[in-house]
């Protein structure tokens, strides 16, 4: 399940001096669903996550996240994770309507046993990860984005997450995205409230 810690932990962001695009918003906060699909594991991984981002100076954002998951029901149980994302990104422009962006973050991570598994009891890690990322607006309604992640949790695992987001009004925002690892891939949808 260590897999889990680094899918839980990039799942949920789409990372998102130069100009910079005017119309990609680095303040909001979002709520989501998502699905974990592993590979040498026969049970799903699916929970929601609830995060956000703000710009404290025109090229620096903070961003923070809650994730919290369970698997589907096996051996009269199931396993539970729970994930915490506290990181600073930096942005720049490469062109009026693209922004580039690195980030690191501090990441906490809890699984547990439920049900018939509680006799597994409890383990907490801590990590951090490390991101690149372009955020792209390809009009003024749709963007795209996608970012490589390294995710450090008690094991290791590095991420590729595809994604876009619509823009419905200047204050609300959908996306979906999808994320591959060398063990595990998922996907996730979200709601993005603008500020």
């Amino acid at each position: 399940m260590k897999v889990t810690f680094a899918f839980l932990a990039a799942g949920l962001f789409m990372m998102s001096g130069a100009a910079h695009a005017t119309d990609l918003n680095y303040n909001y906060i979002e709520v989501g669903y998502f699905e974990v699909d592993y590979d040498d594991f026969s049970e799903d991984l699916t929970g929601i996550a609830i995060g956000g981002s703000m710009l404290v100076a025109n090229e620096i954002y903070v961003f923070g996240g809650y994730q919290d998951g369970e698997t589907d029901r096996f051996a009269g149980g199931r396993l539970g994770l729970t994930g915490y994302t506290l990181g600073v990104g930096y942005r720049f422009g490469l062109g009026p309507q693209t922004d580039f962006n690195f980030a690191a973050a501090f990441e906490r991570a809890k699984v547990e046993g439920k049900g018939g598994l509680s006799f597994l009891g409890s383990d907490s890690e801590n990590g951090y990860s490390l991101s690149v990322g372009v955020r792209h607006l390809v009009t003024r309604q749709f963007e795209l984005g996608a970012d490589v992640t390294y995710v450090d949790i008690s094991d290791d695992d590095t991420i590729l997450t595809l994604g876009g987001l619509l823009h419905l009004s200047d204050l609300v925002a959908v996306g979906l995205g999808y994320f591959v690892g060398s063990d595990a891939d998922g996907f996730e949808g979200r709601l993005r409230f603008k500020f």
